[in-house]
């Protein structure tokens, strides 16, 4: 397994998570897609297989946005290995930043778990109703220096 820069191409090569399929929406906006791939942003490999798309945002100095799709053909051993180096990246990250904010589906729970076994800690309890492109609701999670 590695860990390579995000192409286009990999968000198409990718069947996405289920929890996740809303963001097939975002992704297919001619101009989302470049604009991630020209980010701080990665792709994980098995051999030819994309088994998940993710990087940070700069909001503003100081705050980032953390964001991942994860493929359905993950698998716990592949699952530890993302999340080793997910964990690793956001704690270089966060040496240069105060604030890493991420969402996930509020209906998501293995997105909660990860997160939270990331070290994030959620900072909307209720959730945020319509948050998302379909109107679905997330909640926000962030990890703070």
């Amino acid at each position: 397994m590695t860990v390579i820069p995000l192409k286009v191409e990999h968000f198409a090569a990718m069947a996405v998570q289920p929890a996740q399929a809303f963001a097939r929406v975002v992704l297919e906006d001619p101009q989302v897609a470049p604009f991630l791939a020209a980010q701080e942003s990665f792709t994980a490999m098995d051999g030819d297989q994309v088994l998940g798309c993710g990087g940070v945002l700069k909001q503003w100095e100081g705050r980032l946005m953390a964001w991942a799709l994860l493929g359905t053909a993950i698998g716990t051993r592949r699952m530890l290995w993302i999340h080793n180096r997910t964990r690793f990246f956001l704690r270089d990250q966060l040496k240069r930043c105060r604030r890493i904010e991420t969402t996930v589906d509020t209906e998501f729970p293995e997105g909660h778990r990860w997160v939270r076994a990331l070290g994030f800690r959620c900072e909307t309890p209720d959730g945020m109703p319509g948050y998302r492109p379909d109107g679905g609701s997330s909640h926000l999670y962030a990890m703070v220096r």
